[in-house]
């Protein structure tokens, strides 16, 4: 059991404390967490998070094979969790990329979405 995180903070109930996440919801919350935090940025666990902030803006194509390897690289870690069909689009006036992912836990599956 974890505590559920939104927008960086943690999601509060009607009480003001803390929600609580497990099971499938759960794994797909420490995916996203692996896929946001920096490589090397937590001095706990240096080898916790990704690097897809190295990723360059370019064709959708090329984006999508190097965003690939360093997904697969930040959920090896992870027993169970295996990245599927991984999309990127580029918006330059934000300058941002938008990675779509689709994550199968078990039998499970879910999207995740990223803004980098």
């Amino acid at each position: 059991m974890d505590t559920l995180l939104h927008n960086g903070d943690f999601l509060l109930d009607s009480r003001g404390l803390p929600q609580t996440v497990d099971g499938k919801a759960e794994l797909a919350q420490r995916a996203m967490i692996r896929l946001i935090c920096r490589k090397g940025g937590f001095a706990p666990n240096p080898k916790l998070g990704s690097e897809l902030y190295r990723l360059k803006r370019g064709p959708a194509a090329q984006m999508n094979r190097a965003a690939q390897g360093y997904v697969m690289d930040a959920l090896a870690p992870m027993a169970g969790a295996k990245a599927g069909e991984i999309t990127c689009r580029y918006d330059p006036e934000e300058d941002r990329i938008e990675l779509s992912l689709e994550l199968a836990l078990g039998e499970a599956s879910t999207l995740l979405e990223v803004n980098l």
